[in-house]
Formats: structure tokens, sequence, C-alpha cells
């Protein structure tokens, strides 16, 4: 009997991109992809973030700067805000109602 199930539920990678050459030093960007399969299906959802910058200088130190996701800050706070102004909107709907 064939086993199409995965070992994991999901697997978490951090990839290295092209380097990149400024002034002296080297820029690669890393980006984590998330792989999540789709059960019974060929293929899997894939999620791609940047991560941070690691920056190679040419006394080959090394140095990680972390790439803040500000889209997710700001989709969480959309979210909250569409949240609240549907409650407000339900309170407001469901008082006039009762009249």
């Amino acid at each position: 009997m064939k086993n199409d199930m995965p070992k994991e539920l999901f697997e978490n990678k951090i990839i290295a991109g092209d380097s990149i050459r400024i002034g002296r030093d080297q820029v690669v960007p890393l980006t984590r992809s998330i792989y999540v399969p789709l059960f019974g299906l060929r293929g899997c959802l894939v999620w791609n973030r940047p991560y941070a910058v690691m920056i190679i200088g040419e006394d080959d130190t090394e140095r990680v700067l972390p790439v803040h996701d500000v889209t997710r800050r700001s989709q969480i706070l959309l979210l909250i805000a569409g949240l609240i102004g549907s409650l407000l909107i339900w309170g407001f709907l469901r008082g006039r109602n009762s009249r």
C-alpha cells in the first residue's frame, strides 16, 4: 500500500538568495519558506517571507540583520479594526431594532 502522507505537517526552511557585491561587502538575502503539503493532492502551499540580510565583510566577518515584517503588523491592525468596526455596527443596529 502506497503511503502519501508526509512525515511532518509542514516544512520550515531558511533559504539564501544570490549574493550581491556592494562596495567591499557581499550581501546575501535570506528568506523563510514554509511548505504545507495538501494531503491527498499533488502540490503544497508555500509561504515565503523575508527573514534577514547577511553581510559578509572583506575580512570574512558575518553580520545578520533581521528584517522586521511590517506587513504582518499592518494586517493584524486591519483585522482588529475590522472586528471593532463590525461590533460597533452590530451594536448600533441591534439597539435600533430593539425600539
